[in-house]
């Protein structure tokens, strides 16, 4: 591979998942806390710690 400076391997996510009727905008590695391992930016990101804004 090339190097490309516009490529950024990010191992942390942030969750937009709400708890107790509040953002919870918890951290999470992705590799170790979380079945997901690719998040790319601007998409929607819950942890296995939070609820789903819809539910």
């Amino acid at each position: 591979m090339k190097r490309n400076k516009n490529i950024i391997f990010a191992k942390w996510a942030q969750c937009d998942g709400m708890r107790g009727g509040w953002p919870f905008l918890h951290w999470v590695h992705l590799s170790y806390c979380c079945p997901t391992v690719h998040v790319e930016n601007g998409d929607t990101f819950y942890s296995p710690h939070c609820v789903d804004f819809e539910e």
